[in-house]
């Protein structure tokens, strides 16, 4: 399988507040990937076909302090949608889906969209299942060679992940992360999380961004 930079220790879940949405609300598809195995998994074969699968996305906010000027980038993967009762280990991420950097002919896409990553022969496999699924479309009729798809699911049925700690949201979950009020882009456990970000966040605190990214982004 690609390496896809996972890391290999999955932070700790903390107890949630209740949210509007519930951790059901995420949407699931089934995939079968060549590199995997027919059959139920077990302690030897914790992932088998059909593999189910969740979109995820993280947004990436940054800063031009120079200018004031904040951009919104974003990284889509697949994600596990519940906990592998046969590998306690397994990351929550699957697969990445999106380029890892804004191909540099190309525009910031919107944030409902992003470049697809086909150099990576899982994610470019699990292409045409998404779309036929109806989770994905891709752009039509454009210049660049870089294949841009646009997100059809709403944006209940896309996992999160928290701004702080990096724990990725499940099925599984008794609640959903909680999202920023200011911004809307940012995602947290609970309130030491949003707190620990507001002064400390990666790469850039988020107080200094939240009300820019904000007025952007009405609610």
């Amino acid at each position: 399988m690609d390496n896809f930079n996972i890391p290999f220790e999955t932070p700790s879940k903390k107890v949630r507040k209740p949210t509007a949405s519930k951790p059901t609300d995420i949407s699931t598809l089934e995939i079968t990937f060549p590199h995997l195995k027919a059959g139920p998994p077990s302690k030897s074969q914790p992932l088998t076909n059909p593999l189910t699968l969740s979109l995820a996305v993280e947004y990436i906010l940054t800063l031009d302090e120079s200018e004031d000027k904040p951009t919104i980038t974003s990284n889509w993967f697949l994600l596990h949608p519940e906990e592998n009762e046969y590998d306690g280990f397994l990351h929550p991420i699957f697969a990445r889906l999106s380029v890892d950097s804004n191909p540099s002919e190309s525009e910031i896409p919107p944030l409902d969209s992003f470049y697809y990553d086909t150099s990576n022969s899982v994610a470019l496999h699990a292409l045409d299942p998404l779309t036929k699924a109806g989770y994905l479309e891709v752009v039509p009729e454009r210049k660049s060679k870089d294949v841009l798809v646009k997100v059809l699911i709403p944006d209940k049925g896309v996992a999160k992940k928290c701004r702080w700690c990096d724990v990725w949201e499940q099925r599984t979950d008794k609640e959903r992360l909680a999202v920023c009020s200011g911004c809307r882009k940012a995602w947290y456990c609970d309130e030491e999380c949003q707190k620990q970000a507001w002064k400390y966040g990666r790469p850039i605190p988020h107080k200094k961004i939240c009300k820019l990214i904000g007025s952007q982004n009405p609610p």
